[in-house]
């Protein structure tokens, strides 16, 4: 993936004071019963989800606007109005073939960090077909390769709007259909982690 999409970067650059102190709180599912891991791929200001596929390997999916994001419309000025009015939303996904080990989803992804989630698998498969299915959707409208980041973009089903829904916010809701307790600041990729045993005894 090429350098990290305004979706999130806009909103660091025009609310510093925001970001400071603030972060995701994340707090897995606990007693998991049938485990399957899940990834969220940090690229610092910008963040996706790596789910795996039945047939081996895993599927990225990552939510951004569509101007910036898939076509690569990257100009100053547009920054201060992606932050602050809605625009058309949408979902990228790129696949990645087994092994898909932690040491090779390095190697391919520039990632500042690799944070693994253990989840349900029936959980996990459920929002991988949600998602395979919106992009489905999106393609019969439209469907567009960015090289730079590598993805195969489709309209989204919800607008993007930096300030409100954004990729991180996206991502927030993405763990919480897979069974995590998310909190705190969601429009920010600074994730912080609940152990199930704080989650269980309320110190969130």
């Amino acid at each position: 993936m090429g350098a990290p999409p305004a979706c999130c970067r806009t909103i660091a650059l025009l609310f510093p004071l925001l970001t400071t102190g603030c972060a995701m709180q994340i707090a897995p599912p606990i007693a998991v019963v049938d485990p399957q891991t899940v990834f969220i791929a940090d690229y610092g200001y910008h963040s996706s989800l790596l789910l795996p596929r039945p047939e081996g390997g895993l599927v990225e999916y990552a939510f951004g606007e569509w101007a910036w994001f898939a076509e690569g419309q990257t100009q100053g000025h547009r920054a201060v109005g992606l932050a602050f009015v809605a625009s058309d939303g949408t979902l990228g996904r790129r696949e990645y073939p087994a092994p898909a080990t932690t040491e090779q989803l390095h190697r391919w992804l520039p990632v500042e960090a690799l944070h693994p989630v253990t989840v349900e698998r029936e959980r996990a498969a459920a929002l991988r077909d949600r998602l395979d299915a919106e992009f489905e959707t999106g393609r019969a409208v439209r469907e567009h390769h960015n090289h730079a980041h590598r993805l195969w973009f489709v309209p989204a089903a919800r607008n993007y709007h930096g300030t409100f829904y954004n990729c991180n916010t996206a991502i927030a809701e993405w763990l919480e259909e897979l069974g995590c307790r998310v909190t705190g600041a969601r429009a920010f990729s600074a994730f912080e982690w609940v152990e199930p045993s704080q989650r269980r005894h309320g110190r969130t």
